[in-house]
């Protein structure tokens, strides 16, 4: 059994990455990189080295299925985590998020997927006694290769190959026979651009601007004109009158297109509104046929259209002026206005939000790119606000709980795929007389990087498990630019000489983290034998674990004994640098 304990910052031990030339994606790169190591002298080396730029995925949201692709992270991530961990997955050039699942393409055209396989969305073709658990960290899908774009749904996963063939494994609501373990080849469908998928069909934008469909039309999402129980297409079919789209998205049973001319179209389920034609079609329970726009509308009052989201049963567009419009369900805000109106079937614009270049719907959250880099977000009880900690954007999905299911619960998530710089390191903690914190544990890293301009500061937090008393970890997505990286510790005092990155010629930083600074004011005294002196005797392992407190657990055995009085007496007096 392991406990966990945090690292708060407002110390500064080091200064990080000289500023480089501009960088593409997929190009050569120029500048600097500056790799941070702790070791056993508790001397922090910082030295120059070329910058890879890299892609990574960060996540924030729910993580009781595995979603975030982080192990360590328990219930809800309340602040971006880095899919992978302490050894992110990088070069990820698409991402998608499902209800309990993610799913990426990496630039070598691998496949990797990870979270929930309730219903074979991971591809891997394996079904557990119990399906319910959870795979945390991303793993590789074997037999696929030339992977250039992903999608995931409620419980499906598709992806896209160079050849422009669409691959999906998963499930398909309402025709589980259609529902394979590992990805099979979606029959019909060639020289395909782009790829969605919702809850029940498939939806794909072709090399000439033509709309597919496959799967469930039973509300008549596939654009077909048919709405049945029983009306699951085996092959992919054209939307009649889809031609010049620039746009598609599948949401749970409905799908929505953007024409070349600024039009919006859409078609399907229609009960809250997310056709947006101003009307809502009331949905049937128990009856043999379904109800639904079976053919395309278009969507009321909207014009200069560049690209759509769909999500549970809400719809988003975006303006060429950066205005973001949405209609459908508001029953969580996801319109970004009040709760008080349960669902637009016109579009209203998003308040609030600055100039968007991209945006995606989750379930029931919305979650919009802006030029810069940074990421908002709202619904879910939630009014648009930025994501903090997050920059260097280049593409973002959400994703959340099905509609209408019987599968796992779950709350809204986010991905966002982050490029830039990585800096990587190893932390050994152990005390200034020798006491190594060897006990195993989890622990919470708070790298805080503070720019030259304070307005791209952010903070970025791993939990690590510290095996033996030491941990590597690699932040990914780090902008590059004069930072100074601020860590913080409660419990640890903080000795530490700040180097000169005014030029980007870091000479150096030499630090200690030494155990005995219960209260964390970076003095060892009396007032911290007095914190030891209440919590002595307790443990983190006793039920329920009264008193104990984790900052006087010095050597981080789960308990607070004669051990930590040891490594307290041998460092009290000691001061940490001002």
């Amino acid at each position: 059994m392991w406990k966990r304990t945090s690292l708060r910052i407002d110390r500064l031990v080091a200064v990080a990455l000289a500023a480089a030339s501009a960088l593409a994606l997929s190009g050569a790169c120029a500048g600097a990189q500056l790799t941070i190591e702790r070791h056993p002298r508790r001397t922090v080396a910082i030295r120059r080295a070329s910058v890879p730029v890299t892609t990574g995925i960060l996540a924030i949201g729910d993580n009781a299925w595995g979603q975030l692709g982080d192990p360590t992270t328990e219930g809800v991530g309340l602040v971006p985590t880095q899919v992978g961990n302490v050894t992110p997955l990088m070069n990820v050039v698409s991402v998608g998020a499902g209800a309990v699942h993610g799913i990426a393409a990496k630039s070598d055209g691998t496949l990797w997927t990870w979270g929930s396989d309730t219903d074979g969305q991971l591809g891997n073709g394996i079904t557990y006694p119990n399906p319910y658990s959870p795979y945390f960290t991303p793993s590789q899908v074997v037999g696929m290769s030339n992977v250039t774009a992903v999608a995931a749904g409620a419980f499906g996963s598709v992806a896209l190959k160079s050849d422009g063939t669409v691959w999906f494994s998963g499930y398909m609501y309402y025709n589980p026979a259609q529902s394979p373990y590992t990805f099979t080849r979606v029959a019909g469908m060639a020289n395909i651009q782009t790829i969605s998928f919702g809850q029940s069909h498939i939806a794909a934008l072709d090399s000439t601007g033509n709309v597919w469909t496959y799967g469930g039309g039973h509300y008549g999402e596939l654009g077909n004109g048919t709405s049945d129980v029983n009306a699951f297409s085996s092959t992919a079919v054209q939307v009649p009158g889809m031609s010049s789209v620039i746009s598609v998205a599948a949401g749970y049973f409905h799908t929505v297109a953007a024409k070349s001319d600024g039009t919006v179209w859409a078609w399907g389920r229609n009960d809250c509104g997310q056709v947006g034609n101003g009307t809502v079609t009331p949905t049937p329970t128990n009856s043999p046929g379904e109800t639904g726009i079976v053919a395309p509308v278009q969507v009321s009052g909207l014009s200069n259209v560049v690209a759509v989201a769909a999500g549970g049963q809400f719809s988003m567009a975006l303006k060429s002026d950066g205005s973001v419009w949405a209609w459908g369900s508001n029953a969580e805000g996801q319109l970004g206005i009040s709760t008080a109106t349960a669902y637009s079937d016109v579009p209203v614009r998003v308040p609030g939000l600055p100039a968007v270049s991209a945006i995606a719907c989750g379930s029931a959250h919305s979650v919009a790119q802006l030029p810069g880099g940074t990421v908002w977000q709202w619904g879910s009880g939630g009014s648009p606000a930025p994501l903090a900690g997050v920059v260097q954007t280049v593409a973002i999905a959400a994703g959340g709980p099905a509609v209408d299911s019987g599968g796992p619960d779950s709350s809204p998530f986010t991905f966002v795929l982050a490029t830039g710089a990585t800096v990587s390191g190893a932390v050994t903690f152990q005390s200034y007389t020798g006491y190594n914190i060897s006990a195993d544990d989890y622990l919470s890293l708070s790298f805080n990087f503070r720019p030259e301009s304070s307005s791209a500061a952010f903070t970025r937090t791993l939990t690590v498990f510290v095996a033996g008393g030491s941990v590597s970890y690699t932040l990914i997505g780090v902008p590059i630019a004069p930072y100074q990286i601020a860590f913080d510790s409660a419990k640890y005092l903080r000795k530490d000489v700040l180097a000169d990155a005014s030029t980007g010629a870091v000479t150096g930083v030499d630090a200690s983290l030494i155990p005995g600074d219960v209260n964390g004011d970076n003095v060892i005294d009396l007032t911290d034998f007095g914190l030891f002196a209440a919590a002595f005797g307790t443990s983190v392992f006793a039920y329920p674990p009264d008193g104990y407190n984790p900052d006087a657990d010095l050597n981080g055995d789960g308990y607070v004994d004669l051990n930590d009085f040891g490594i307290l007496a041998q460092n009290f007096g000691l001061a940490g640098d001002p």
